[in-house]
């Protein structure tokens, strides 16, 4: 059976309508053999009467877009960017100087530290000032967050940062944006050692993104208190 697309997206619309046309509803057409299909605007292109492009120009217009915003994709996920730590705010978050002198501010991603005022806050964020203030780290750029921080996973030299303070009991994974899977491991052997948090009265083991919802504020503790870094980059 083949398929084709209810709305009226043409193969020579922009980009934008084309990634649109992929979330439409869909329509069998009858005549196919079981099992056949084609992509939403691919299949409008062939519509008789209703366009004059041949199918295959159509298929070949929308794997170059696809193609194309792939390559981007990858691009910004592979980015990576080097430079020396010159302040630590908290358990997971800092600035990074780069080599041509732009300031970074970083959170690292897939953890979180307890927030000011919770409890290990303070020794969360003595064990990452102890291991990277004044270091040069090596970043691979995760994302950016609505603060304009970088979202990364750090390394000094071969020292995954992330991962050694989930291990050291330092911070919990953060579930909501996680990606390595491995660090719930790490995080499981921590609480059964009770290692740093760990080592808590459970009543005092909140999550940092329950104690936020619980005590909104405007930005982070390093948004608020640095005097403004430059926050670009080089692409």
């Amino acid at each position: 059976m083949k398929y084709r697309d209810s709305g009226a997206v043409s193969c020579r619309d922009s980009g934008a309508a084309l990634s649109a046309a992929f979330r439409e509803r869909r329509e069998p057409i009858h005549g196919g053999s079981d099992g056949d299909f084609l992509s939403p605007t691919v299949a409008k292109c062939g519509r008789q009467g209703r366009t004059a492009a041949p199918v295959g120009r159509c298929l070949a217009f929308a794997l170059t877009l696809i193609l194309s915003w792939q390559t981007l994709a990858g691009a910004a996920a592979s980015e990576e960017l080097h430079g020396r730590v010159t302040r630590v705010f908290d358990g997971d978050s800092f600035l990074l100087r780069l080599a041509g002198g732009a300031i970074v501010e970083v959170r690292l991603a897939e953890i979180d530290a307890p927030e000011r005022d919770q409890p290990h806050a303070e020794e969360a964020r003595s064990a990452l000032r102890g291991l990277i203030l004044d270091r040069d780290l090596r970043l691979r750029v995760i994302d950016h967050d609505r603060y304009g921080r970088t979202v990364a996973r750090a390394y000094l030299d071969e020292l995954d940062v992330n991962a050694d303070l989930v291990g050291r009991g330092h911070a919990w994974v953060y579930r909501r944006h996680l990606r390595d899977r491995s660090l719930l491991d790490l995080e499981r052997a921590a609480r059964d050692a009770k290692r740093g948090l760990w080592a808590l009265p459970e009543a005092q083991r909140t999550p940092p993104w329950q104690w936020r919802r619980a005590h909104p504020r405007s930005a982070p503790r390093g948004a608020q208190n640095v005097d403004k870094p430059v926050a670009s980059m080089t692409r």
